[in-house]
């Protein structure tokens, strides 16, 4: 052992009622000895190891720890020790634990109100075993229960002993704790918010070694730019990604294109072809060089970010009326400082949000929903599907304040798709007139828009966006309500990710 760490003093057992029990002091002294071991590398650093390993708590930490993970996992070994949590149902009356609602009012004046929405007995003859707080909800909650009754039941799972195996709550989607007959009415921003930040919590504190902790470990060791997703840009040429983490090349390295040619479909396949072939046919084509596409990244940009959202199953959910594009996610968003400022320079940056999202999970040793306000839905739903390793993408849909490149743009390409078609002979496929584009041209040049019609626009064909709707001069659906007989939109939870 160590000579500069003083070793704990000698325990002296006390006896308290009928019990001899080791004096709070002499804990508090072992626990600050191993600690202070952690922290200093001692000789005793892989005793410590071996013993939360051997108590279960190597899932906290890969095969060589550093002192942060092994502090961590003794933390999250003393908090689940003095821990009590609640038993849902009262084994003898079988009636819901007089404590369960103590953990789920909402403040003080609400208990009597909360056992208006949870009856005190199961409704259905047979109950089954209350594995997480979906079957709670199925077997007690009562039609009309307000919004906070649903939300308090997701972010209080982690203090009940569920009767499950290991007394950790079941998995359970959003989709189907919001089908149930009783809680339709809870398919919202907040309660789907909540849901998700519960859902990365328990995701991070899976316990397959090396799992999605150390997964945590490994982002936030990295610059917070590797949590952006891959960029997609459309070109006069095709789409272009970029990947925010790529470095520039050296002074004398080879040569390299930070945006790579890519084929959309092969790239986002993953992606519904409703939503993929809006963004293919309504992006805005920018120049093709690099130089020209990193400026792209700083225009007041119109984008849309995608996930593929995996709590999404085929199938009937009743009232739901899920249809097959919820399984692409959309979240629509306005960049005032372009790609670069919104998801990674701007003090309330995407990147900035999901990196303090993913810290403060990090510094959990209990599920504490306080530590993740202001974070939102977005943030920790991309956080979450970085830990899940899902796939995602950021599109640029519109750019703004470059009407002017724009149209020379739209010349270009008019005049090689009359050529292309004269050389067939077939005139009438060409695809625009020049002529209109050269009009369009002037019209643009004198115009004189300003930064605050600028910022303007870009609201104005954000807020359509959010409502599924394409903004002027055609103002359809985005996705055509004959298609599926229902309206798309990202402020509906079905669609997207947007606060309504």
């Amino acid at each position: 052992m160590s000579d500069d760490i003083d070793s704990p003093k000698q325990i002296n057992w006390v006896r308290i009622g009928e019990h001899d029990v080791v004096p709070l002091d002499a804990i508090l002294d072992s626990l600050k000895f191993m600690a202070k071991n952690i922290r200093n590398k001692s000789e005793i650093f892989d005793d410590i190891k071996t013993q939360l390993k051997n108590c279960g708590y190597d899932y906290w930490f890969g095969d060589n720890p550093d002192e942060w993970q092994l502090r961590k996992a003794l933390a999250v070994a003393v908090n689940d020790a003095i821990q009590e949590k609640t038993e849902p149902v009262d084994k003898k009356t079988k009636q819901l634990n007089d404590q369960l609602y103590e953990l789920l009012v909402k403040d003080k004046g609400t208990k009597t109100l909360l056992k208006r929405y949870l009856s005190l007995r199961c409704d259905g003859k047979d109950k089954k075993a209350i594995t997480s707080p979906l079957v709670l909800a199925e077997n007690f909650l009562r039609r009309g229960a307000a919004r906070w009754v649903v939300e308090n039941m997701i972010q209080r799972q982690f203090d009940v002993r569920w009767e499950t195996s290991n007394g950790e709550p079941d998995d359970f989607t959003f989709y189907k704790l919001c089908n149930m007959e009783n809680t339709t009415e809870h398919f919202k921003y907040i309660t789907r918010q909540a849901h998700v930040k519960a859902a990365l919590y328990k995701e991070c504190c899976r316990k397959p070694k090396r799992g999605p902790m150390q997964l945590l470990y490994d982002l936030l060791d990295k610059p917070r730019n590797v949590l952006c997703p891959k960029v997609f840009v459309k070109t006069a040429n095709g789409w272009k990604a970029w990947q925010a983490n790529e470095e520039e090349p050296t002074e004398g390295e080879k040569k390299k294109k930070l945006f790579v040619k890519v084929n959309l479909v092969d790239s986002v396949s993953w992606i519904h072809e409703s939503i993929r072939n809006f963004i293919a046919d309504n992006a805005d084509t920018q120049k093709t060089d690099d130089a020209s596409l990193k400026k792209t990244l700083e225009k007041v940009t119109l984008y849309w970010a995608v996930v593929d959202e995996s709590d999404f199953k085929p199938g009937n959910y009743g009232e739901l009326e899920l249809k097959p594009f919820s399984s692409s996610q959309v979240y629509v968003g306005k960049a005032n400082n372009g790609i670069l400022g919104r998801w990674m320079n701007d003090n309330n940056s995407h990147c900035k949000m999901m990196k303090k999202c993913l810290d403060n999970v990090r510094a959990m040793t209990t599920y504490d929903p306080s530590r993740l306000e202001g974070i939102q839905l977005v943030d920790a739903r991309l956080a979450l599907a970085k830990v899940r390793r899902e796939k995602t993408a950021l599109f640029v849909i519109k750019t703004f304040g470059d009407d002017l490149k724009k149209a020379k743009i739209t010349i270009r390409k008019a005049r090689q798709h009359l050529r292309s078609a004269r050389g067939k002979e077939k005139k009438d496929e060409a695809k625009e007139d020049p002529n209109e584009a050269e009009d369009r041209l002037e019209d643009v040049k004198k115009s004189k828009p300003n930064r605050a019609k600028i910022i303007k626009d870009l609201e104005r064909v954000e807020k359509s966006h959010r409502k599924g709707r394409k903004g002027a001069p055609n103002n359809g659906n985005i996705i055509p309500y004959n298609d599926y007989m229902m309206t798309w939109k990202p402020t509906d939870m079905r669609c997207g990710m947007n606060k309504n």
